[in-house]
């Protein structure tokens, strides 16, 4: 099922538009505002990738490469994706 919700970031009509280096700070934010999905892929070097939402309509995809973290958003509908925006619009900084 991971997999498939970090396809979704790639599928999905509204999307970032691309990776952003993100902080531990900048994950806190993330964290605090949406809801991490219950599926999740560990790699077996270390790097992991989460996913987090506030709703079935959108996406945030975290991948922690252990040196780097990045994220990528997305959502099905402009709405929710405006909504992702406005929570994000500080975090990061383009990759």
């Amino acid at each position: 099922m991971a997999i498939f919700g970090c396809q979704a970031c790639f599928a999905l009509p509204y999307v970032s538009e691309g990776f952003q280096w993100i902080t531990e700070n900048d994950l806190e934010v993330i964290r605090r505002h949406f809801t991490r999905r219950p599926e999740s892929l560990d790699f077996w070097w270390g790097s992991k990738v989460e996913l987090y939402a506030y709703s079935p309509n959108e996406r945030i995809t975290v991948m922690d490469m252990k040196s780097d973290m990045l994220i990528l958003y997305a959502a099905n509908n402009q709405n929710a994706f405006e909504g992702i925006q406005k929570i994000l619009k500080t975090v990061g900084e383009p990759y």
